[in-house]
């Protein structure tokens, strides 16, 4: 079995892979292999910082605006704006939601119209355009 992620590499990098694997086939006519290709799932991400460098310092304790739909606007320490607008709906307080894989985690205080606020539990730096993952199945329904 050959196995092909395409959360990696651009379209043109996974076409040549495939291209690879069907031409090493038809040199192999008598070989049996499988291709299993792994396509990536909804990505949640935060949106650009407002910052020259391209990361923001959240501090534990501090309270931060999660807003969903605004993700052309640059994001700083007060208000993270990420590319989903239905977050709100399936979001409920005490909710976990990590950022950066982990390095930054918020619990929800509230749920807003426009999203949540949140208490920041495990401060750190975060860079632009970082993942943003909620916990449980919430993140299958956005």
């Amino acid at each position: 079995m050959a196995r092909i992620n395409l959360s990696h590499g651009s379209l043109k990098d996974n076409l040549k892979l495939i291209n690879r694997f069907k031409q090493a086939k038809r040199l192999r006519p008598h070989k049996t292999c499988a291709l299993y290709v792994e396509l990536r799932g909804r990505e949640v991400r935060l949106s650009n910082i407002a910052e020259k460098d391209g990361t923001v310092r959240v501090r534990s304790g501090s309270v931060v605006e999660m807003i969903g739909g605004e993700y052309h606007i640059a994001s700083d320490s007060t208000k993270f704006r990420i590319n989903c607008d239905s977050m709100q709906r399936y979001l409920k307080p005490n909710d976990v939601i990590y950022f950066d894989d982990g390095k930054v985690v918020g619990i929800v205080i509230e749920i807003t119209d426009a999203g949540c606020k949140m208490e920041i539990k495990i401060g750190g730096t975060i860079k632009s355009a970082c993942s943003v993952r909620f916990t449980g199945s919430k993140h299958n329904h956005l």
